[in-house]
């Protein structure tokens, strides 16, 4: 979608362990772009900092989600979800 729109887009996320080589075969490719940065799993204050600058949050979440803090998270930094 923001490749599509010409809109930068940084994926931040944990990577667990056992994802490890599925992450690098199959997801890393695809974020072989110049609109594209994964940063990786970041700490609270970062994830504030990248929350307030954004201009959206993407929230494709593919598993139960009993709570959805990263929309709330998004909603107290102004960020459209």
């Amino acid at each position: 979608v923001a490749v599509q729109a010409g809109i930068p887009l940084k994926i931040a996320a944990k990577v667990d362990r056992a994802d490890v080589e599925y992450f690098a075969t199959v997801v890393r490719p695809l974020l072989d772009h110049p609109l594209v940065e994964f940063l990786g799993e970041v700490d609270d204050r970062q994830k504030g900092e990248l929350l307030g600058q954004a201009l959206a949050l993407l929230f494709p979440v593919d598993w139960p989600e009993p709570f959805g803090l990263a929309l709330v998270e998004a909603f107290a930094c102004g960020t459209p979800v």
